[in-house]
């Protein structure tokens, strides 16, 4: 089933109801997703973890286009809740290239686990979901060493080690170089394309799908 991108000057991101998915680039030119949640008579907003120790709630910008998603209308409002408390706790994320088990509680609290273990902005969606107990993709048959994965790993640690108190954090993030990796696209498909969870050959190509209709990054890629 094809998933839909809307672009928000065709369908306003206001249109979400309850709980959508926006997927876009970052300044380096790779995907970035987040939630893309509205409550009651608010205008929408976007949660997002957009690095280590940087969880941002804010309002959507034209970069991201967004997608509906397809989780009954009461889990909606248990993901909206949680997603609430996470904002209002504050709630101090790191950045992990590991993804295993449970992250967060209902409550928005985060769940510590062992040294360099932390979220990316893709499973950050998927531990928000399983605190309420929604698996969105099945998550054992993620492959390891997938093209262009280890690149990206190492992108992120080598961001890390930019700042010099973050040190500790990466070289234990590095021991998890080539652990499996859940792309944006194939973490919004898992969203947008129930019943979940979705197998990984099927969000695989659902994710390339959203690839292509997301197009090109603007502009050139940082280095």
């Amino acid at each position: 089933m094809p998933i839909t991108l809307h672009h928000p000057d065709a369908r306003a991101f206001d249109e979400v109801q309850q709980l959508g998915i926006a997927i876009g680039f970052n300044d380096r030119g790779g995907q970035h997703i987040g939630f893309l949640y509205k409550e009651d008579g608010k205008a929408a907003r976007l949660c997002h973890l957009a690095h280590h120790f940087d969880m941002r709630d804010s309002e959507p910008s034209k970069r991201y286009r967004w997608i509906q998603t397809t989780i009954g209308k009461e889990n909606r409002a248990v993901l909206v809740g949680i997603i609430r408390n996470i904002i209002d706790r504050k709630t101090r994320i790191p950045y992990g290239i590991r993804y295993e088990k449970d992250y967060l509680t209902p409550n928005g609290e985060y769940i510590k686990r062992g040294l360099g273990n932390g979220l990316t902005c893709a499973t950050f969606i998927l531990a928000v979901c399983r605190a309420s107990a929604i698996e969105l993709l099945r998550c054992e048959e993620g492959p390891a060493g997938r093209e262009g994965d280890l690149e990206f790993q190492a992108d992120q640690i080598a961001a890390l080690r930019q700042c010099k108190k973050y040190q500790f954090h990466a070289d234990n993030v590095s021991q998890h170089l080539g652990d499996s990796r859940y792309r944006p696209d194939e973490v919004a498909a898992g969203a947008c394309n129930g019943p979940t969870p979705l197998g990984f050959a099927e969000a695989e190509a659902l994710g390339k799908q959203i690839a292509r209709d997301l197009g090109r990054p603007p502009g050139p890629r940082k280095k």
